[in-house]
């Protein structure tokens, strides 16, 4: 509860408050999980009255509400976001995108569209910088203005992000009934980081990619709450363990002490798209950015791609370093290759080949391309391990002997009419499905239980639905 006099205090000097810049803007960074670059700010309002010090928001904005005065407040903030930004723009300084709070009176007083648009032409900030922010009980209330209000403001370039998501008990009522850009969860997921919390932010997560909605946790403490949301695919953070809420000199000055960068706005998209391709999976997978002239760098990685990359004897630098740039060897070669098919396909496109006598299948996708940059997701199995595989001795056995005889080896399948490389004398081979079977051959062996397909070729094995095919450089011993 406010104490009266605190309560006075606020409505009698809110006019003189704004006037007199007792009411400030303080920053509080937005950091992109999957870079640690500042991606943008939230901008809030802090109470420094002479009389009586520094007033936490909790016993200002309260206040302003009951007495709906709040709309006072948050035109304030939001016109001072505005001229903050021109500014940097006038003096050539980096910016990035500001949220700012609307409270739920703010529509019974304003014409919000107009109050924004306004604002934002007066200082000539572009749209994509300025995203509003909205709680739970704005869009609880069945008002046809506030609905006219945000679908006119997303139509128009504006962001609407979902603030304390998780806090009401129409969380998933409005997902359903409104089109939102992002959701922020509420921090108390993280106050409480419990299993079963855990579950929850990941149920949340994976629900919000699902409908295409972007996701920023608030509330971030410790470096456990950054890893789990960095593992579950969060795309944004923010909380005390980035940086408390300071005024715009001192958030940048805190930034630049962390040696964090600020991302550029041509990025934020490319990023975007990269955060929502990471999905929570016991399967290995990894995230490579590569630049159009080869050089690629991981942008995420899973536990199990880790595990999986050191019982073959790398690390993950050593992954980069061997397969950036197509010339470096013959599986650098190969890797680029079905990158390419892949660019061209827009499709998973996927390869087999022999790493210190494991047999290793990659499974790779191009998922965006931008700026001269590829966004690759990557799995990859080791058969030899796999208890989906056949059995290892029987593989082993019989591929070593076939490696022994043969200078290549192809896996053949005849549902898809595909010829996939396996094996090519040297130790090296990389596949892809590329048709054709029927190119090759005409004619007809029928093995049981498969549609009438081509004769054999000289030299070719059949097992079940896939083959063994195999193409004799000379005899047997």
């Amino acid at each position: 509860m406010v104490d009266r006099d605190i309560r006075d205090h606020v409505i009698r000097h809110l006019d003189e408050a704004i006037e007199k810049h007792w009411l400030q803007v303080y920053y509080q960074p937005v950091i992109r999980t999957i870079t640690g670059e500042l991606c943008g700010m939230e901008a809030l309002a802090r109470w420094i009255a002479p009389e009586i010090g520094f007033l936490s928001p909790g016993s200002f904005i309260p206040v302003l509400e009951q007495v709906r005065l709040i709309h006072r407040l948050d035109a304030f903030v939001l016109e001072e976001v505005c001229r903050t930004l021109r500014q940097r723009l006038d003096e050539n300084l980096p910016i990035t995108p500001v949220s700012f709070n609307l409270s739920r009176y703010d529509f019974d007083m304003l014409d919000i569209f107009d109050l924004v648009e306004t604002m934002r032409r007066k200082y000539a900030v572009p749209r994509e910088f300025l995203h509003v922010e909205i709680t739970e009980s704005v869009l609880s209330r069945d008002s046809r203005a506030v609905q006219q209000a945000i679908n006119r403001l997303r139509q128009e370039g504006y962001e609407i992000w979902l603030d304390d998501f998780g806090s009401g008990y129409s969380s998933l009522n409005i997902l359903k009934d409104y089109t939102v850009d992002l959701i922020k969860l509420d921090m108390g997921f993280l106050r409480s980081f419990t299993e079963k919390s855990r579950s929850i932010i990941s149920s949340v997560i994976g629900m919000a990619k699902d409908l295409g909605i972007k996701t920023l946790a608030e509330g971030v403490e410790t470096q456990e709450h950054a890893d789990f949301l960095a593992s579950i695919g969060c795309g944004r953070q923010q909380g005390y363990f980035y940086g408390s809420p300071r005024p715009l000199a001192g958030t940048l000055a805190h930034i630049e002490e962390e040696r964090r960068g600020i991302e550029q706005r041509k990025w934020c998209h490319y990023y975007d798209v990269a955060s929502m391709v990471i999905r929570q999976t016991d399967r290995t997978s990894a995230l490579f950015d590569m630049q159009e002239e080869g050089r690629l760098r991981f942008l995420y990685t899973n536990k199990a791609y880790r595990k999986q990359i050191q019982a073959l004897g790398y690390q993950l630098q050593d992954i980069e370093e061997n397969l950036s740039f197509a010339e470096k060897s013959e599986i650098s070669q190969t890797f680029h290759d079905v990158i390419n098919r892949s660019r061209q396909s827009h499709q998973a496109e996927s390869f087999c080949y022999i790493d210190g006598g494991s047999y290793v299948n990659v499974r790779l996708r191009v998922v965006y391309a931008m700026n001269h940059h590829l966004l690759v997701h990557v799995e990859f199995q080791n058969i030899s391990r796999s208890i989906e595989s056949l059995q290892q001795g029987k593989l082993d056995d019989n591929l070593r002997y076939l490696y022994s005889i043969f200078e290549h080896v192809c896996i053949v399948d005849f549902q898809q009419d595909t010829i996939d490389p396996l094996y090519v004398q040297g130790g090296m081979m990389g596949n892809g499905g590329k048709p054709g079977i029927r190119g090759h051959h005409h004619g007809a062996a029928q093995p049981p239980g498969l549609p009438r397909r081509p004769d054999p070729l000289p030299g070719v094995l059949y097992d079940g639905q896939a083959g063994l095919r195999v193409d004799p450089a000379r005899e047997p011993l």
